[in-house]
């Protein structure tokens, strides 16, 4: 467990997404790290990410970086443009922890982010696992939206 103080105050976490559609969950996850007196750095899938991984986004990564600076700085924000970049991309922030919500608490998130456990130990990184603050996801407002506009 973390001690919240300010001691806590010089670590850094990765927090790595596409933050499409940007919602309360997202916001409460990094709001959580901050509280904690950790540094996020918010990490976007950026828009050739997001197509490499055949997938589809209502808002542009310059999009999504606009809304998150409605309540983030944007120095803490970054866009990652390729999945095969984020081990080095990892690397070069050098965070103390990697951030996931516990909707994403998977076998595959190590993969998926490009790392394996022995990468963690050499780095000295430990995941966090942060619970979710509502039952939200972008998947489900994507659902709902269609299934709104289909019922019209």
């Amino acid at each position: 467990m973390l001690n919240m103080n300010k001691k806590n105050s010089g670590l850094v976490a990765y927090v790595g997404g596409t933050f499409d559609i940007l919602h309360a969950g997202h916001i409460n996850l990094i709001q959580k790290i901050k509280d904690l007196n950790i540094k996020p750095i918010i990490v976007v899938n950026g828009d050739i990410f997001v197509k490499e991984n055949g997938k589809k986004c209502v808002f542009s990564a310059d999009e999504r970086v606009l809304a998150l600076t409605e309540f983030f700085p944007l120095d803490t924000i970054e866009i990652i443009e390729h999945m095969e970049d984020q081990r080095a991309n990892i690397a070069s922030i050098h965070p103390n922890f990697i951030v996931v919500g516990t909707d994403w608490m998977r076998p595959e998130i190590l993969p998926q982010l490009g790392i394996d456990e022995e990468f963690l130990r050499e780095m000295n990184i430990s995941m966090l696992f942060i619970p979710r603050f509502v039952s939200i996801s972008s998947t489900s407002i994507r659902k709902s939206v269609s299934n709104s506009i289909k019922g019209d």
